[in-house]
């Protein structure tokens, strides 16, 4: 197989490094999974379970920054079913959201390259472009690999020119946590799972739920940080987008745009009822779990995190759509997948691609995405089994194939998932930073930053045909 050169190392670990690295989240491609009838011809193993090995490799491991208790849940199921009929041990190894195009790709250049890798969809365009990755076409026609129940648009992702290089079992979206005590004690009937809701009811909520002793804020109305992971969060809700189709255009100067990040500035540094990036040394997440935030903008991923600390969550919660502005005609919610993809240089690409179908299929989706993670489910089988309500064993209560058939039904994948868009417009998009902490207003820098990333855009390869 083709290997990485060193100079290509490089260039790559430039593009896909400034990548928005997103956590684990939902979906599955088969009803279950099923090994290949066309057997490797290497001679058998035995794996240490005792069941015999019929690959080259018997052992596989998977680059991955799952956490620790959604890799437990993982491991556990690969364990049972997977590894009966195959005889194939599978390990992650976890590496960090800072650390891990940088491992990766330095793994993938040494003489023990990962098996299967994970990212998220965005980053599949700069390991494509320098031909680091195994179309899967050839092997799903070879299975005859049922992509059918699938939703053609977590494929889309998924696809560039042809051909699919990756596997989802993760769809990523976002939605808000409330905590019901919190209203309760406020006085407040917090909105249901599936309501409809404005930007109007959020500020006055955040506003009434948000308490002070003294100067210090000890319980904050809302904690919105988290969106940052889609530049498009608060835009979509307002019925707009920072690129257009095709990533041919920056659309910052849109006054939607600039009327979505002006509301939720406002909410942090004119109100004061929202927590302001970095100015705790808590994460959002964290401080959610102990009861000083009310209502959470956050990903859908977060669902497994607080099931795995359900005896430290004190409180009754649940979950809600997030609300839009009560202007906008039609508003969205950004998703994006992760998924596992195949390295040219996989030491054996068959007991690889076995265990990519069973991390695709609804076994998995069963015994582990829904158990240890909880994720958005993509495929007909999954939302129908419902694997992820778990009420009442699990929280929320509100988490129902009605809840996720609505963040569906209003998804919109992010817009530039398929483009490598290089350091430079990454680091360009940094600059919102400046609105969330303060430091300028939307209406100034955000026409200023489209300006700047047009040109970017321009000479961008898909832009120059």
């Amino acid at each position: 197989m083709k290997r990485i050169t060193r100079r290509n190392f490089i260039k790559l670990t430039g593009v896909a490094s400034g990548a928005t690295l997103l956590a684990s989240c939902a979906p599955a491609v088969t009803p279950t999974f099923e090994p290949s009838k066309a057997q490797p011809t290497a001679p058998a193993a035995t794996s240490a379970s005792g069941a015999a090995c019929k690959y080259k490799k018997c052992k596989l491991i998977v680059s991955s920054w799952w956490g620790p208790h959604e890799i437990e849940g993982a491991e556990k199921s690969f364990a049972g079913t997977f590894k009966k009929q195959t005889g194939i041990d599978v390990k992650y190894e976890f590496i960090t959201n800072a650390e891990y195009n940088a491992k990766v790709l330095t793994n993938l250049v040494g003489s023990d390259p990962y098996d299967v890798v994970t990212f998220s969809a965005d980053f599949a365009p700069a390991y494509i472009e320098k031909d680091i990755l195994l179309p899967l076409d050839d092997l799903i026609k070879r299975d005859k690999l049922d992509l059918s129940n699938i939703q053609p648009a977590a494929l889309e992702q998924w696809t560039h020119n042809g051909k699919l290089y990756g596997l989802t079992q993760d769809m990523g979206s976002y939605h808000f946590y409330i905590n019901k005590e919190h209203f309760a004690k406020a006085g407040i009937t917090p909105p249901k799972p599936t309501e409809e809701w404005t930007w109007d009811k959020l500020r006055e909520w955040a506003k009434a739920l948000t308490i002070k002793k003294g100067d210090q804020i000890v319980q904050y109305g809302f904690g919105g940080t988290g969106s940052q992971g889609a530049w498009d969060s608060w835009a979509n809700l307002n019925g707009a987008s920072m690129f257009s189709d095709g990533m041919k255009e920056a659309l910052m100067d849109d006054p939607k745009v600039i009327e979505a990040l002006d509301f939720y500035q406002k909410l942090m540094h004119e109100d004061g009822v929202a927590l302001k990036p970095g100015s705790t040394a808590t994460s959002e997440q964290d401080m959610f779990l102990a009861g000083q935030i009310s209502i959470m903008f956050g990903g859908t991923w977060r669902l497994g995190y607080y099931r795995s600390k359900k005896t430290e969550m004190k409180f009754d919660w649940d979950v809600a759509l997030p609300p839009h502005n009560a202007t906008a005609k039609e508003w969205f919610i950004p998703n994006f997948t992760a998924g596992w993809v195949l390295p040219k240089v996989a030491k054996d690409v068959d007991a690889s691609w076995e265990a990519m179908k069973y991390y695709a299929s609804d076994t998995f989706a069963k015994e582990a995405m829904f158990s240890s993670l909880s994720g958005l489910p993509t495929t007909k089988t999954v939302l129908e089994g419902a694997w992820y309500a778990q009420w009442p064993e699990n929280p929320p209560q509100g988490l129902t194939r009605e809840f996720y058939s609505a963040i569906l039904q209003h998804g919109r994948a992010q817009r530039h998932l398929k483009f490598a868009l290089g350091p430079d417009i990454t680091a360009a998009m940094k600059k919102l930073d400046l609105i969330y902490n303060g430091q300028e207003k939307p209406a100034n820098l955000l026409p200023q930053m489209a300006s700047e990333i047009n040109k970017l855009l321009s000479g961008m390869p898909w832009n120059k045909a």
